[in-house]
């Protein structure tokens, strides 16, 4: 088995679409597997109307997105593994087809990533990530394809992160060398209702937390993208003394005097 698509949900509205764009995906050399974490909401019926397609179904509380995911994990056969979760879909039918048609197996890769479309804009992913990309940035969960190996051996996503143990594993494996390649395609169109894109603290918190896990104070200071201008404050009106940026998810103030010369910086704890 070449992929297999693991969808979770609870009580999602939009079910149906995740299920029409899997379901008339025009190459169907994949198991999918369905973890519902015990709907009440008629989103069972809905799945139910699909049971001759799905490989797997599970219906029953779970604590959280990632320890659904893991469920999926336990169960997958697939080579690769993605994740396209309930109010998600593919861009169109022809999208596996594209990936995975053919005699494409992607040997060399670890990661495969491509662009997605939220809210009808497509965001664009870069030709090439590197570690420090995580540092102010993320790829889309659902527009990537992992290979499967890289979860099992390390027994799936850390539950411990409520919201961004995705992104722990991007920074860890691309810190351990793990070879992440782009896919320039259209992938998902990405639900930006969920509770990933809330910009809640308790997100900013658990990314602060990676970032400050995985890179060091070097790499911090050296990276200046994605650093915000907080504040300017200037001598007679015109003549600038000090420069204050911040880069949020750190939340690391950086001060500068004159605006250019590094004077010291500041961590604040998210709470």
């Amino acid at each position: 088995m070449k992929l297999s698509i693991i969808t979770i949900c609870y009580n999602e509205k939009n079910i149906r679409k995740t299920c029409e764009s899997i379901v008339n995906q025009s190459w169907q050399e994949f198991e999918w597997i369905v973890v519902d974490g015990g709907s009440n909401d008629g989103t069972l019926d809905v799945l139910n109307e699909y049971k001759e397609r799905i490989n797997v179904l599970i219906s029953e509380p779970d604590n959280g997105i990632y320890n659904a995911m893991n469920k999926g994990i336990a169960q997958a056969k697939g080579t690769w593994l993605n994740f396209m979760n309930g109010g998600d879909a593919f861009v169109g039918p022809m999208v596996l087809e594209q990936v995975f048609g053919g005699n494409r197996t992607y040997e060399e890769a670890d990661v495969l990533y491509g662009d997605m479309l939220c809210r009808g804009k497509v965001h664009k992913m870069p030709d090439a990530v590197e570690a420090s990309f995580f540092i102010h940035s993320c790829i889309n969960h659902q527009s990537s394809f992992i290979r499967a190996a890289l979860l099992r051996e390390q027994g799936g996503y850390n539950e411990k992160y409520r919201i961004a143990a995705d992104m722990e594993k991007w920074v860890l494996w691309l810190k351990n060398g793990r070879v992440f390649r782009y896919l320039p395609m259209l992938i998902a169109d990405f639900d930006a209702s969920g509770i990933s894109s809330s910009g809640s603290n308790l997100m900013k918190k658990e990314i602060a937390n990676i970032i400050a896990q995985y890179y060091t104070e070097e790499e911090l200071a050296a990276d200046q993208e994605g650093r915000t201008l907080c504040w300017t404050i200037k001598l007679f009106g015109f003549f600038v003394l000090l420069k204050i940026h911040r880069k949020p998810f750190q939340n690391i103030y950086w001060v500068n005097l004159f605006g250019f010369i590094p004077l010291f910086k500041i961590r604040k704890k998210i709470k």
